[in-house]
């Protein structure tokens, strides 16, 4: 596709129709939830209060160190952690939540799924998690919802600034978030050497990415340990390959790529997880949806990861809507993805 530097405005209807068959989040990213702030939600189970909680989360940026306490810990929820502070930023866009089980054994801690969400890069909260937080602390695991920076949403008609936020900046904060997760989850009860990264659409997208290219994680925590990273779950996404992605897509559909990627093709190329494939003995699960060409990027993606003997699994999610991938994980009456994501965390991820 020939580079183009021209800006299009789009309406918002035209928008909330590709976000349905691209790379939308879950509809509840659309709705009036958005107006709500997630900083006021309310913590629950003796969890910290926004302004408590933002010195501890703090100090334990710049701290290696961890506690080891022998009594049981009981469940409980930390919202609002942050885990960067960058000059300028809402403090909540650099911020997560913790779930967290019953932990027995604190001194080892329990496993770690992490979750990234979607919304087209632009839209979307950790506070959208559905059932996710209720099914993970179920099955004994810590679940950790992560934001992170948004590029313009254009659902709002708003013309994008040449410096708004764009790659890399989307996977630098999860990459962050991930290191601060390693650094920090076994004074909260979970062990830092059993993490899975899970995420749809444009989550989808950055945790496939982050997993591959881990520069994003050791930028943030030096101490990093690549092994700690269990398992990928990336749930329908056309971003494995951003070129092709782009110069198939309706002009429409360039634009919310435009807005998360730019316009230059080497920065397309970087943004790519299929570009950083290596071997990393990594299992992947991933979501096969949509049409021909979203198909065919994912047995790209696929392939690749097999010839450098990386693991990978695909769930058949035909009969589900883009939204829906994400929605229904953890839902008792899903069939789909609910079963497929339980097997492959339990027996992949976290085998005993």
């Amino acid at each position: 596709m020939k580079q183009k530097r021209q800006v299009f405005r789009l309406t918002a209807t035209a928008l909330i129709a590709i976000l349905s068959v691209a790379c939308s989040s879950e509809p509840d990213a659309i709705d009036a939830s958005q107006s709500q702030p997630p900083n006021s939600r309310k913590p629950n189970d003796g969890s910290l209060n926004d302004d408590s909680q933002s010195k501890p989360a703090e100090k334990e940026l710049n701290s290696t160190e961890t506690s080891c306490d022998q009594s049981p810990l009981a469940a409980r929820t930390t919202l609002d952690v942050q885990y960067k502070n960058t000059v300028g930023v809402d403090k909540n866009l650099q911020s997560l939540d913790l779930y967290m089980p019953e932990v027995k054994n604190p001194c080892a801690g329990v496993p770690v799924v992490a979750w990234v969400h979607g919304g087209a890069w632009m839209i979307g909260d950790k506070s959208q998690i559905g059932f996710k937080a209720q099914y993970f602390n179920s099955m004994g695991y810590g679940f950790v919802s992560i934001n992170y920076r948004l590029s313009p949403n254009l659902l709002k008609d708003i013309q994008p600034l040449q410096d708004s936020v764009k790659f890399p900046d989307h996977p630098s904060d999860v990459g962050a978030a991930l290191g601060w997760i390693h650094k920090n989850i076994l004074t909260h009860g979970g062990d830092p050497n059993k993490l899975a990264l899970l995420g749809h659409s444009a989550g989808a997208h950055l945790a496939a990415l982050v997993a591959l290219d881990q520069t994003y994680i050791k930028d943030s925590n030096s101490s990093w340990n690549p092994q700690s990273l269990r398992c990928v779950g990336s749930y329908d996404t056309e971003a494995y390959d951003v070129t092709a992605a782009i110069q198939s897509a309706s002009q429409q559909q360039q634009q919310l790529y435009i807005n998360a990627f730019g316009i230059l093709q080497v920065q397309w190329t970087k943004a790519s997880p299929i570009t950083h494939v290596k071997e990393l003995a990594l299992p992947f699960q991933l979501a096969l949806r949509g049409d021909i060409q979203r198909q065919e990027i994912l047995q790209e993606f696929k392939a690749a990861l097999e010839r450098k003997n990386n693991k990978t699994e695909v769930i058949n999610a035909q009969e589900l809507t883009h939204e829906e991938v994400g929605r229904v994980i953890g839902s008792p009456a899903d069939q789909v993805m609910t079963p497929a994501v339980t097997q492959f965390i339990r027996k992949t991820c976290f085998d005993p």
